[in-house]
């Protein structure tokens, strides 16, 4: 909100999301495995999730839980669950809780996920290591890039320029063994995307990747009232200025909109 008066305007800034709060969803990264439910604490907050599909975005107070992962349609009261095991929300705007690992022994992670606009011409890529049995994998791309993906760490996250690309991933064991993980060849990468790309093990150049439009940095759209939908927010610009005199708001020199009192 400017405010104030022409010689002397103030800014005012509103922020309507409450304190703590993260957009939450939920990824089950656990092949020949059935379908799960989650519970945060003793609150059921994703329901039969399959494979690689993740559960709607819920709304979660941040901070830490127990996660508890039973096979979809058990009674949390009396059935073990597949996982129990702590986990932190950070106060950020969207994360993910991802289930990974082997059938035999799953585990429970939870990461910020960044689905802020990316620059112009570029697309966003985290790399997930789902494979127990090779838990550092090396990137080796079409372009020369290289990096570390570790099992059941911190997912990876890189920015480049849209295009389309190969990613070889080489494995190795707890003993150091070296072995080819995935190959995926001519993998399109599009502006304004974000993408989640699971290391499964596929070598038949199908990988598994999520997708979510985010639109880049350039995107806006201003209405006649003076609001401005960006990915993942909404501003709203007032001009209180009592002369009644319309001004223009701008940012890093872009003019979002001339607003009227």
């Amino acid at each position: 909100i400017l405010a104030g008066s022409r010689t002397q305007p103030t800014i005012v800034t509103l922020d309507e999301r409450a304190p703590g709060l993260t957009s939450l969803r939920v990824v089950n990264a656990v092949s020949l495995a059935p379908a799960v439910d989650v519970y945060l604490d003793d609150q059921l907050i994703a329901a039969n999730v399959e494979y690689i599909r993740p559960a709607d975005r819920v709304e979660a107070i941040s901070g830490t839980y127990t996660a508890r992962v039973f096979t979809a349609g058990a009674n949390p009261a009396s059935d073990q669950p597949l996982v129990s095991q702590t986990i932190t929300l950070d106060n950020t705007p969207y994360s993910m809780l991802l289930v990974l690992g082997s059938a035999e022994n799953p585990v429970a992670a939870a990461y910020p996920e960044d689905l802020s606009p990316t620059p112009p011409d570029e697309a966003r890529l985290t790399f997930i290591n789902t494979l127990e049995g090779l838990p550092t994998l090396e990137l080796q791309g079409s372009e020369g890039q290289s990096l570390i993906v570790r099992y059941a760490d911190a997912p990876v996250t890189i920015v480049d320029s849209a295009a389309s690309y190969n990613f070889y991933w080489v494995g190795s064991d707890a003993t150091g063994q070296q072995d080819t993980a995935e190959i995926a060849e001519n993998v399109q990468l599009e502006a304004g995307y974000s993408y989640l790309y699971f290391i499964t093990g596929r070598t038949d150049n199908n990988p598994v990747i999520l997708s979510d439009r985010v639109g880049t940095t350039e995107d806006s759209a201003v209405s006649d009232d003076g609001s401005v939908s960006t990915s993942g927010a909404l501003l709203r610009l007032v001009n209180a200025v009592e002369d009644q005199t319309p001004v223009e708001f701008t940012a890093n020199g872009e003019v979002l909109a001339t607003v009227s009192y």
